[in-house]
């Protein structure tokens, strides 16, 4: 082989996308498709800088994609009792977040079972307060909002835009809180890091890496976190002076539609609190990972 040819052929082999400034991601989740996922989730919180022992939780589940009247159907099932699945929810062919499918249904069951474990540890009686706690934890707006944000992290904020290498961009949405149900107004920055492998053995430039962090009203946030530790004690005396929370989410998607195939999500939030006139500051840090496999499902 000549020198011509050879050069010409190093170049054919390498591979574009390394060198790429800008991408436009695409969304193309077609109806029939599943994600066979599994998460592991860890908490911890501290109180005046001493550390509580965290939980962690396994967690395997299916999201499967079906055709839908108004474009495509979004649903989860999870395995393991411990675990709730995302509601169901509407999208667009293009990937536009339209709604959660039987949205009132929903709210009704989630307060129906607050209410029957309240009423199981009273032996049968449960005060007005907490069924309005219930009301105030749990409507459509907050579970709206909630399958918004998970589709937003996903699909939502890049699908059509393009992104320019570590080119960070700002924009502003309402996210529920991590001690609260209440959609908060959210400051977003996210961006485009470059190319990764999906997983191991797969090609260096097989997923986009993506990355956003959320930075809620602090004041809103604080208000909604004493609204919510009060709601059930009409009695109780208790402030939150101020609050702060970041939450970072990194996504490992393939760049032709968007499928996920891993994401790290971690929340860490500050409270200073002032109850029966003492001080406490309330520290908590929630990870979540979770690696997608395209088609599966849960073992029956």
């Amino acid at each position: 082989m000549n020198a011509l040819a050879l050069a010409t052929a190093l170049v054919a082999a390498t591979p574009q996308q390394a060198t790429q400034d800008t991408i436009t991601p695409t969304f193309d989740w077609p109806a029939g498709t599943v994600l066979a996922g599994e998460a592991t989730v860890t908490q911890s919180q501290a109180q005046d800088g001493q550390e509580s022992p965290g939980e962690s939780l396994q967690v395997r589940f299916t999201r499967t994609v079906s055709a839908h009247p108004r474009g495509l159907l979004v649903t989860s099932e999870v395995q393991g009792e411990d675990a709730e699945a995302l509601p169901a929810y509407i999208v667009s062919q293009s990937g536009d977040f339209l709604g959660v499918d039987g949205v009132q249904q929903i709210v009704a069951q989630m307060r129906e079972q607050v209410l029957a474990g309240l009423a199981a540890e009273s032996g049968g009686e449960v005060p007005p307060a907490a069924r309005q706690m219930a009301e105030q934890m749990f409507t459509a707006e907050s579970v709206e909002a909630s399958a918004r944000e998970e589709h937003e992290v996903l699909v939502g904020m890049w699908a059509g835009r393009t992104l320019r290498r570590n080119n960070v961009m700002i924009t502003r949405m309402q996210t529920p809180g991590s001690v609260t149900p209440d959609a908060l107004p959210t400051e977003v920055e996210y961006l485009w890091r470059g190319f990764a492998p999906c997983g191991e053995g797969e090609a260096e430039t097989s997923c986009i890496e993506l990355e956003a962090a959320f930075f809620p009203d602090g004041d809103m946030l604080a208000t909604a976190f004493e609204r919510t530790i009060t709601a059930g004690n009409a009695g109780m005396q208790l402030f939150v002076n101020r609050a702060s929370q970041t939450r970072t989410v990194r996504i490992l998607a393939q760049p032709d539609g968007l499928v996920p195939r891993r994401v790290e999500d971690r929340t860490e939030a500050r409270f200073d609190i002032e109850a029966d006139g003492e001080f406490v500051e309330l520290s908590l840090t929630q990870t979540e990972t979770t690696t997608f496999t395209v088609g599966g499902g849960l073992d029956r």
